[in-house]
């Protein structure tokens, strides 16, 4: 019978076992480590930012307003309990008030003045190209319904229908 160390989570039992082998079936080998190897203690975390919803700041705010009637401990604590700082309450507040509140996406910025006067550039642009087609449309049928009449004058007599008359 043989001495072996076997591992269970952390700690280390020693075990005599028949033929030195592992309750795998592996046979042992003469360089394997009598110790298990520490796991690797360094943190590779990366932090990452919350991304809070539009319906979970509306719901903040409306408990902000309940815990004002209290008092302003009971604020206090409802922020430091939620992570939240006053600031950014503040900040969503006026964009709750302006409508602005959940518009802005990461990455894109508020529409400005110009880019608002661009757009109306645009749109009138397309709005005089689109008239000049109706435009266009309405003389075709004005001349096509001309066309018809002078079909209809030069061929007074009704219509007819398979060859015979009405």
């Amino acid at each position: 019978m043989s001495a072996i160390t076997v591992v269970r989570g952390t700690q280390v039992a020693e075990r005599e076992m028949e033929g030195g082998r592992r309750p795998t079936g592996v046979s042992l080998s003469a360089d394997a480590p009598s110790r298990p190897t520490p796991p690797n203690s360094e943190v590779d975390i990366r932090p990452t930012r919350r991304r809070l919803t539009v319906a979970y700041k509306l719901k903040v705010l409306g408990r902000i307003e309940e815990l004002r009637k209290k008092g302003n401990g009971y604020l206090g604590a409802y922020l430091r309990a939620e992570g939240l700082y006053y600031s950014a309450i503040q900040k969503w507040k006026r964009q709750y008030e302006n409508g602005t509140l959940g518009m802005r996406r990461r990455g894109e910025r508020l529409k400005g003045r110009e880019a608002y006067l661009r757009e109306n550039k645009a749109l009138r642009r397309q709005n005089e190209s689109l008239k000049k087609k109706v435009h266009k449309i309405e003389l075709i049928v004005e001349l096509q319904k001309k066309i018809s009449e002078m079909i209809n004058l030069d061929n007074p007599e009704p219509a007819q229908k398979h060859g015979k008359g009405l």
